[in-house]
């Protein structure tokens, strides 16, 4: 036990090759002046140190062409979107493009919904029956069938009670803001319309009606 001792004081702190020299990781933090558990991390994982501090977890690195990458720089060397690149993750590496399995264009989560020999999701459905893709899938969450629901037309509801009422509001008020108008014009004129130049029933002295009855 002694000797193991003895041994391992004379090998002292590890050293890592840095700008040209071996440095200890404390002197390395010294150095760059980044945090001793930000270098010795990086050190482990064998990510560059000569980075700016990052605050949070180090984003994820995957095995790729024989390098440990993260999702954007794979991205980058392969020339193609990041999502294409998560989509090729396999464990702990991403797959090539010949490895990885064909790619389904479709949202994971949309339902397939097959009728009559052929499938296509809610939002599909919608544009061939008019029926709102929302409605598609209410419809099957409350139990209904497919033939049903892709075959029953929407039923727009009616307007309430209420709806009318303040439609007819409105429109009585139109009238009284029109009778008022034509008895400011009339009282303008001397209840005469100067608008049309004969006495044949479209103008020429005739009287304006008074819309109050």
């Amino acid at each position: 036990m002694i000797t193991l001792r003895i041994l391992f004081a004379q090998r002292g702190p590890k050293l890592y090759l840095f700008r040209g020299r071996h440095l200890t990781a404390q002197q390395i933090a010294d150095l760059t002046g980044l945090k001793l558990r930000t270098v010795n991390r990086r050190l482990q994982h064998g990510l560059p140190i000569d980075e700016p501090a990052r605050y949070g977890p180090e984003p994820k690195r995957y095995e790729f062409r024989g390098q440990f990458l993260t999702v954007p720089e794979i991205g980058a060397l392969a020339g193609c979107h990041v999502s294409t690149v998560r989509r090729r993750i396999s464990g702990d590496r991403v797959l090539e493009a010949g490895e990885a399995p064909p790619i389904d264009d479709h949202h994971p989560i949309e339902r397939r919904i097959r009728f009559r020999g052929i499938t296509h999701t809610a939002v599909e459905w919608g544009r061939i029956t008019g029926i709102p893709s929302h409605t598609i899938r209410s419809r099957l969450d409350m139990g209904w069938g497919i033939e049903r629901t892709l075959t029953t037309p929407v039923a727009y509801k009616r307007p309430t009670i209420i709806a009318r009422m303040v439609s007819g509001f409105r429109r009585t008020r139109n009238a009284h803001v029109i009778a008022r108008m034509v008895q400011a014009f009339a009282s303008t004129t001397g209840g005469q319309s100067k608008t049309f130049p004969n006495a044949s029933g479209t103008g020429g002295g005739s009287r304006v009606n008074d819309l109050h009855s």
